[in-house]
């Protein structure tokens, strides 16, 4: 039952959002009542939470394999573009759900802030593991070249949201495989 309340309010916070997504609305959906959400969820908050940690490892369960199949560490940067790409266009261009959630609360909820900003925090250090292991040019230092492939994703992910396109994630991903 957990996991089935987890998988609507999933679906339901990445699609119409957080905000417009009602309690009952995920009962309903999820096919359950409301005493039995709240014996899994203490609050909408909590199931937010819950639902940003189980999206995250998802995320990396599932984008760690697809990784290994390119044996040569700038191949594997370059992959994660093309991880990104199929994503948003299997998904519809949802673009982050850790920038949606973050752009629907505000700064309202320190919680949830430091838990988007954790998020981010790994994703960039997901990065950095892979730029010590490339080998790229002296252009940039390790951490130079980390934060300009993190911020080209993130706002290429914000582009794509906004367009309905991955147009600008392929872009962000030429320029990267020229630094390489």
């Amino acid at each position: 039952m957990r996991k089935r309340i987890l998988d609507t309010a999933t679906r339901l916070f990445y699609g119409p959002g957080y905000n417009v997504t009602g309690i009952n609305r995920i009962i309903e959906e999820a096919g359950v009542v409301k005493r039995s959400l709240y014996q899994h969820f203490e609050s909408k908050t909590d199931l937010l939470m819950t639902y940003l940690d189980f999206f995250q490892e998802y995320w990396y369960t599932t984008l760690k394999p697809y990784l290994e199949a390119f044996p040569e560490p700038k191949d594997k940067i370059l992959a994660l573009f093309e991880f990104r790409i199929f994503y948003q266009e299997k998904y519809l261009f949802p673009g982050c759900p850790f920038a949606k959630i973050n752009a629907e609360i505000g700064f309202d909820n320190a919680v949830v802030n430091l838990r988007v900003r954790e998020g981010k925090n790994v994703f960039r250090a997901f990065i950095l593991q892979l730029v010590q292991n490339a080998g790229h040019q002296s252009l940039f230092t390790d951490d130079e070249l980390t934060e300009m492939i993190f911020l080209l994703i993130e706002g290429a992910l914000s582009s794509t949201a906004i367009y309905k396109s991955t147009s600008d994630l392929k872009q962000a991903k030429l320029l990267v495989g020229k630094l390489l």
